[in-house]
């Protein structure tokens, strides 16, 4: 990959060179949002295992002022087990949530105060440990394999994903290798029993035998889920759309559920929105194929949009839409040598030949396995992305992580 094309798509104003690395112990950087100062919250994962807090400038630098330790705020869900930052939220009086995993295996909350320190009124002394609701763990799974083949098309490891609206807390998760589980958070931690009478849904579909989600959207009065559904034989990428209460939307698709004919085995990573209420969809498909589908407002393939499958050697992780005018995409490639993608389609799905190469991008940031982990599209349409570069030991056997974030420029 030529330098010239890098340095055409990273934002020399950011970082050094459209990188930035904020802190040599920060093995991974999971997500990240705009503060209230002209800065980002970020959380995501420290060479000791723990779970790290901490905040950036609008440049990438590290703010030493934020939280302890000189700006970076670590722990543990529940010690002395490893702990993973997933996502993060401001909540309504200023207070960060931040989602994670424990352990590996469970999802898990925690608060902090708006300068990074750790809230101990919040939960058991600042976290909170989520388990499988105890009607699951008993539940006959009548669609469920008892030995479930993989997905083809996932991200590895159980995956927790967040979002937060009106001090409420939305998080999927795929418990006991089962169906994947939505819940409702209130923001002291506590479940919102007025969702689904309960404050959680198991998604069952109409078909297959095993729900994946790996992408939430809330949509006013919907949720959407973004993910696939497993066959005996094929893995559907699907969205599923359900009405705040928690109660499948009908009038969406097949009894709230949509589903894209694509290949044998995709799957969706990301969703958004086009002022239409068409639902735009990224992920990939086998073999290593990156796509973008849409739906309309009624869960049908949405006319005169194409369906787009590019050869990038992997799949597109993240989506979104700018001004209704340009479709976002950024994701990696697979294998030791994986690169990031970025590329960038008109309103009706074909690739942008002004962007780039044939509308698209593979590009690494050193001799390293690249891997992006979430992205945010800026109101100019820069791209803002966080994830974790792995970087071979010279002189011993081994990788060093190290979590980055960049500044692609992505504006039509």
């Amino acid at each position: 990959m030529s330098t010239t094309r890098i340095q055409n798509v990273l934002d020399p104003d950011y970082g050094a060179y459209g990188v930035a690395r904020p802190h040599r112990s920060i093995e991974k950087i999971a997500s990240s949002i705009p503060d209230n100062r002209n800065g980002r919250i970020c959380v995501g994962t420290s060479v000791g295992g723990n779970y790290v807090i901490f905040r950036v400038d609008d440049t990438g630098k590290l703010d030493q002022h934020f939280g302890k330790n000189n700006g970076l705020t670590e722990g543990k869900f529940a010690p002395p087990s490893s702990a993973a930052g997933s996502s993060v939220h401001l909540l309504s009086d200023g207070k960060i949530l931040m989602s994670g995993l424990h352990n590996g295996l469970q999802p898990a909350l925690a608060r902090f105060s708006s300068g990074g320190l750790l809230d101990t009124s919040f939960g058991d002394g600042g976290h909170i440990v989520i388990k499988t609701p105890t009607d699951l763990m008993v539940q006959e799974q009548k669609h469920v394999s008892s030995t479930p083949r993989v997905i083809e098309v996932a991200e590895g490891p159980p995956q927790v994903q967040t979002l937060a609206a009106n001090d409420k807390v939305y998080l999927t998760f795929q418990f006991n290798n089962s169906h994947s589980t939505i819940m409702r958070f209130n923001a002291d931690g506590a479940l919102d029993t007025s969702f689904n009478g309960t404050g959680y849904k198991q998604l069952t579909p109409p078909r297959g035998y095993l729900t994946y989600t790996t992408a939430m959207l809330l949509d006013g009065e919907f949720i959407l889920l973004g993910g696939s559904v497993m066959t005996a034989d094929r893995d559907l990428a699907c969205v599923i759309r359900l009405h705040s209460s928690g109660d499948y939307d009908s009038t969406f698709g097949h009894e709230g559920f949509a589903f894209a004919e694509l290949t044998s085995h995709a799957n969706f990573f990301s969703i958004a929105k086009l002022a239409s209420n068409a639902i735009v969809c990224a992920g990939g498909e086998v073999p290593q194929k990156s796509v973008i589908a849409a739906f309309d407002h009624q869960g049908q393939p949405m006319a005169g949009f194409i369906t787009t499958s590019l050869g990038t050697g992997g799949y597109w992780k993240t989506v979104a839409v700018f001004q209704d005018k340009a479709i976002i995409t950024v994701g990696d490639t697979s294998g030791s040598q994986a690169d990031l993608l970025v590329g960038r389609f008109s309103a009706d799905g074909l690739p942008d030949s002004g962007f780039q190469e044939n509308g698209w991008l593979s590009f690494s940031l050193g001799k390293s396995m690249d891997r992006v982990l979430s992205s945010e599209l800026q109101p100019d349409g820069r791209t803002l992305v966080t994830g974790e570069d792995n970087e071979k030991k010279e002189e011993e056997q081994g990788w060093i992580r190290k979590g980055f974030l960049l500044r692609c420029l992505t504006a039509p």
